[in-house]
């Protein structure tokens, strides 16, 4: 999806729409895999490095489908060049787990509160797709996945081995990596495969992988909303919700449909705001029971959900003229939030009717509710999107106050330890961007704060 169009949650605040249909007759074909050749690693820019040693041979990945052979080892690396431009990301290949990252110049500036998560920027041809968690984040470049775990000082890369392509849609779990490795361009053709593969998150090294195939006018070979457990990868394939053992291997199991750019796992439910249904919907992944958390008589669209399950927040479009909105042309929207212990939905701001303002990913934590907005009103028949967004807002019920500061060139994707982690990006989104954080609470800030409306509950 271009970074020009709509967003809506949960590690990225995106949206997108994945047409099609998967039967319960259809198979995922399982993939047979091979393991990587070592590769010998080059001396990094700056001064002129040394050659690198020949790698080690690869070793056998665990698939499903007959387990591959060690690769061959790698020829040693040659010497690294004098200092390069840009500070590119260097990106070994055919390596069987991480290597470090070439390192930026630390002078870069992200804005007030603002610091960068990844030591490296990095360009690609859709939307950066980072996922967090309390223990690190990873991000996809288009050729490799960047990891940095919680209190590490340095990026790991996990690279493809060779050919063009890529990686897309990262989740984590408390043992792995999850990531689309796709061709590129997309495939055309039926009998090229996508693949979903599964990291050991401590090494980088390859642990599982399932080929998505997809046929002309059936499965789609391109999959979203991934969320990973260490039992089970779960994610929407061609509009059906698929569920992955990793114990078992097999054949995936169909939960229902599903219609999910993004999404979120709290205990065993399956939470996202659904594309197809218009809702923030509720999937039992190991039942397959499907609720809407709010029924609504309007669209529910980008939001997402507290870390420890307790709370989820989404614009909501019911209220005029926001309930005359279409997908692609929001006439306002006004952010709501849903205790998901004692089912409470409250309504937060209150712009509409005379005031109407587009908003977009809105994240919730503790007594802290935040989103992006639109300064200026929406027209009808305008195209306002998630990239247009201008002001980023809290609302602190510890304080009773609500507060907005200029953001631009900012897609807001996630809410931890009162920190808004971001991508930035450069050049009107069309340059290098950068996975970075926000401290809500820093003194740089230059907040404009004034108290904030009651909430008011709705039935």
């Amino acid at each position: 999806m271009s970074p020009r169009g709509w967003a809506g949650l949960a590690a990225l605040c995106l949206v997108g729409v994945a047409k099609g249909g998967c039967g319960a007759g259809d198979e995922l074909a399982p993939s047979a895999g091979a393991g990587a050749g070592g590769a010998g690693k080059g001396g990094g820019g700056g001064k002129s490095g040394k050659a690198g040693q020949a790698g080690k041979a690869g070793s056998g990945g665990k698939v499903w489908g007959p387990g591959g052979a060690g690769g061959k080892a790698g020829t040693a690396g040659v010497a690294g060049g004098a200092g390069c431009a840009g500070c590119p990301m260097v990106v070994s290949t055919g390596v069987d787990g991480y290597v470090p990252a070439t390192p930026c110049p630390a002078d870069y500036e992200c804005g007030p509160g603002c610091t960068p998560v990844f030591s490296v920027p990095y360009t690609y041809v859709n939307l950066s797709q980072f996922w967090f968690d309390p223990a690190g984040v990873v991000d996809t470049a288009r050729h490799a996945l960047l990891y940095r775990g919680a209190g590490a000082t340095e990026t790991m890369v996990v690279g493809l081995p060779e050919g063009d392509s890529g990686f897309a849609h990262p989740t984590l779990s408390p043992s792995y990596l999850v990531a689309r490795h796709y061709t590129w361009p997309e495939p055309k053709a039926a009998s090229e495969q996508n693949y979903m593969h599964v990291y050991d998150r401590a090494t980088g090294k390859l642990a599982y992988a399932w080929s998505m195939p997809g046929t002309e006018g059936g499965p789609s070979r391109v999959y979203y909303g991934a969320v990973a457990t260490d039992k089970y990868v779960v994610l929407t394939n061609g509009g059906a919700l698929l569920r992955f053992d990793l114990a078992k291997g097999g054949e995936p199991k169909i939960l229902g449909s599903s219609n999910c750019w993004v999404a979120q796992l709290v205990g065993n439910k399956y939470l996202c705001p659904d594309d197809s249904t218009l809702r923030f919907m509720s999937v039992d992944i190991e039942t397959g029971e499907t609720e809407a958390l709010a029924p609504g008589p309007s669209m529910q669209a980008d939001g997402a959900c507290a870390l420890d399950g307790s709370a989820c927040a989404w614009v909501d479009y019911r209220d005029p003229p926001a309930d005359k909105s279409t997908y692609s042309n929001r006439l306002g929207g006004e952010v709501y939030r849903f205790e998901l212990g004692s089912k409470r939905l409250e309504r937060l701001t209150f712009d509409s009717p005379a005031d109407p303002h587009v908003k977009t990913c809105a994240m919730v934590e503790g007594d802290l509710t935040v989103w992006q907005q639109k300064a200026t009103p929406p027209t009808v028949g305008g195209t306002v999107t998630a990239a247009a967004m201008d002001r980023l807002y809290r609302d602190d019920r510890a304080t009773g106050m609500r507060c907005r500061y200029p953001l631009t060139d900012v897609l807001v994707g996630g809410l931890y330890q009162r920190q808004v982690y971001i991508v930035r990006f450069d050049n009107n989104f069309e340059g290098t961007q950068r996975v970075a954080k926000i401290d809500l609470d820093s003194p740089e800030i230059p907040w404009e704060c004034e108290p904030a409306p009651s909430p008011v509950v709705v039935p």
